[in-house]
């Protein structure tokens, strides 16, 4: 099947490109998986935070310093919720890029092109089985 390459290489960009476009911030799936991302964080931070003491804030919740807690409190879980985004944001963008290793190498029209990601004998099969 003399096409077989450039059929590849097609199929590949348009696959990477997609995954790209859902890897990238401004989109639903991106959101919903951010926000996943961020509760779960949030949530084991909680957990940790039940077994740790915290000295700071046991001597600001009393007396007339616990608004001034509450505040430093909101503002640490801030920062932390943005940490969390940039790091998640920094790992959606690998995506495309592990996906074209995990083909194994460039993708272009070459005919040994992405290995391992190749369906080219299944194509030629499942083709031969019409008359």
């Amino acid at each position: 099947m003399h096409f077989f390459p450039k059929l590849r290489s097609i199929v590949f960009n348009y696959t990477r490109n997609t995954l790209q476009r859902l890897c990238s911030p401004g989109n639903e799936a991106y959101g919903k998986s951010e926000h996943a991302v961020v509760q779960a964080a949030a949530r084991h931070r909680m957990r940790e935070g039940e077994r740790r003491r915290v000295p700071w804030f046991e001597y600001a919740v009393t007396g007339a310093a616990r608004g001034m807690a509450q505040e430093r409190n909101l503002s640490y879980a801030r920062k932390r919720e943005e940490s969390v985004k940039k790091g998640f944001e920094r790992i959606m963008r690998q995506v495309p890029i592990l996906l074209e290793e995990a083909c194994g190498g460039r993708a272009s029209e070459d005919r040994n092109a992405l290995p391992k990601c190749s369906w080219e004998d299944r194509m030629k099969s499942y083709i031969l089985t019409f008359p």
